[in-house]
């Protein structure tokens, strides 16, 4: 669906391949270079983020309450990549980082009320890394004045946990992917890794 019978290249960077604005700036700058007829772009979260934000899950589980300065340290670098990305054109997205952290804040509060980092809450929060560095690239390659869409692989991923690991629901994902396309029909899209949605709408992961 993403072809529209057009060949369709597909590009992946890890973690490392992300780890701060410098990076984001070559990785776009890689992608640019290129005239692939339909440019997809699968992106992890910058490097040690996740790990950081499993431990942010289970510090607050644990009622340690260092885990604010750790939320606070990890805020702080996606505002900070965004502001040395985009520069005066980052308003916005540093908005968008702020409320989304505020929102990881309250799940953590949460979790520090249970007791528990209850496995709906760590899939959630695992997950968010590849999402801010996916808004974070798309960004940087529209400020280069270049079309880029934003697929978030929670509004098209359906998956269900089985004996070996996840399942991908092939049909509904195909279904979904058609209808987001048909409304992002630009060149160049950006994707988030790892991050999907199960038969309930719940967000999860695809396992590490």
């Amino acid at each position: 669906p993403l072809g529209d019978d057009q060949p369709v290249t597909a590009h992946k960077f890890g973690g490392s391949s992300l780890a701060d604005a410098d990076c984001f700036r070559r990785v776009a700058g890689i992608l640019l270079e290129r005239d692939d007829a339909v440019q997809v772009t699968v992106v992890s979260a910058m490097q040690g983020v996740t790990n950081a934000l499993i431990a942010l899950a289970q510090t607050a589980a644990a009622k340690d309450r260092t885990w604010q300065s750790q939320w606070s340290n990890l805020r702080e670098r996606h505002i900070e990549t965004a502001r040395d990305l985009l520069g005066d054109q980052s308003g916005a997205l540093r908005v968008w980082l702020e409320a989304r952290h505020a929102d990881l804040a309250d799940t953590l509060r949460a979790l520090a009320v249970l007791g528990i980092p209850a496995r709906e809450a760590l899939d959630a929060i695992q997950g968010l890394g590849e999402i801010w560095s996916a808004h974070l690239l798309r960004a940087h390659i529209e400020s280069l004045g270049h079309e880029c869409a934003l697929l978030d692989a929670r509004d098209v991923l359906v998956v269900a946990q089985a004996e070996l690991g996840v399942a991908v629901d092939w049909a509904a994902s195909a279904t979904r992917l058609a209808e987001w396309r048909a409304s992002h029909p630009q060149r160049r899209v950006v994707i988030t890794g790892f991050v999907a949605r199960d038969d309930d709408g719940r967000t999860t992961t695809l396992g590490r």
